[in-house]
């Protein structure tokens, strides 16, 4: 739910609880709802890859540099 308080003195405090229980909230992830990608040249654009100062390019070919997570948030509000 929304924090009790926007402004004053305990705004921090309340907008951190928030975003603390919204994090509570967040069902465990399902893996068919995770993708990870890796930046790739495009458009004249360079790719992760292309980076002159990774130097082990073998090994940096399996560093995810993308992320896309599907978040189901158990609360009222997100229902």
């Amino acid at each position: 739910e929304a924090p009790p308080a926007f402004r004053g003195k305990d705004s921090g405090s309340s907008i951190r609880d928030a975003k603390i229980n919204l994090l509570k909230a967040i069902r465990p992830l399902d893996p068919e709802e995770v993708v990870l990608g890796q930046y790739v040249a495009s458009d004249g654009k360079p790719g992760y890859l292309d980076d002159d100062s990774i130097t082990d390019k073998g090994k940096a070919k399996k560093v995810p540099t993308f992320a896309q997570v599907a978040l189901r948030i158990d609360n009222p509000r997100w229902h």
